[in-house]
């Protein structure tokens, strides 16, 4: 019997999971991927690796499954979520995000990437280079790939989005970590041991990117509580109440005066 029960709490448990909710409350579908990917990862990761390495960039964790980029970006680093088909609802002011020019991204923005139109891909953004315009930005290529360090110039097909709530830049943590990442990576690019620098960098770069991932989370498992109206709502007609004061004395009012009367 109790074995009957805990499978039973694990469904629900389980089931609990495949729903995850915007700020304003729509209900976002999680897909679950268990599946072990290939060695060294299927051939879109490794197209993504490829591209990330010729711009400067790196694997900062191995090809994975159990969230793509969509999920590992604002979900916690949980889950499969379709950019494509829900990008509308989660990229919105509506949860707490709010569109910018390619040309101003900073750190801890939200990448997107596709078309004029539709989201294929999300990141997080680690930083812009003022000069070249170039967004560094971190993100996993898929559901069966990697978490990758990778540069894109900011184009028709780049959108980025900031929280309404504030900057990262203001955040302390987020600022050390990245000056440590930073640091990091200048060591990686001049070492003469590049496989010692590289651990060392993909250390600094997971240490960034959990702190972005806590700033930039925007789905949350259980839908946000409605809140009532404040008390005095002007938007509620108040009931006349004739006994205010039942002992109040009549209050006469003069007639009023005629056209040049006094």
């Amino acid at each position: 019997m109790r074995s009957l029960i805990l499978v039973f709490c694990l469904v629900l448990c389980v089931a609990a999971q495949t729903v995850v909710y915007t700020r304003d409350g729509s209900a976002i579908p999680v897909e679950s991927n268990d599946n072990t990917p290939p060695e060294g990862g299927n051939a879109k990761y490794q197209t993504a690796l490829g591209r990330a390495e010729s711009h400067g960039g790196f694997q900062v964790d191995p090809p994975a499954s159990g969230s793509n980029c969509v999920g590992w970006a604002l979900n916690g680093g949980q889950g499969v979520i379709d950019p494509g088909e829900h990008g509308d609802a989660i990229l919105s002011e509506e949860n707490g995000l709010q569109e910018q020019p390619g040309d101003s991204a900073e750190i801890g923005d939200v990448i997107g990437i596709g078309s004029a139109d539709t989201i294929s891909h999300v990141g997080l953004v680690i930083s812009r280079d003022g000069q070249t315009g170039e967004i560094e930005y971190i993100s996993k290529t898929d559901d069966q790939g990697g978490v990758v360090v990778d540069r894109i110039k900011p184009d028709d097909g780049v959108h980025i989005y900031r929280k309404t709530e504030g900057s990262a830049r203001d955040d302390p943590g987020i600022q050390d970590a990245r000056y440590e990442y930073k640091d990091a990576y200048l060591k990686w690019r001049s070492a003469e041991d590049k496989d010692a620098a590289l651990k060392t960098l993909q250390e600094k770069a997971r240490a960034l990117a959990e702190k972005l991932q806590a700033f930039d989370r925007s789905l949350r498992a259980t839908p946000p509580v409605a809140k009532s109206p404040p008390s005095g709502d002007p938007r509620k007609t108040p009931e006349p109440n004739l006994l205010i004061n039942p002992h109040a004395r009549p209050v006469t009012v003069p007639p009023t005066c005629p056209p040049g009367g006094h």
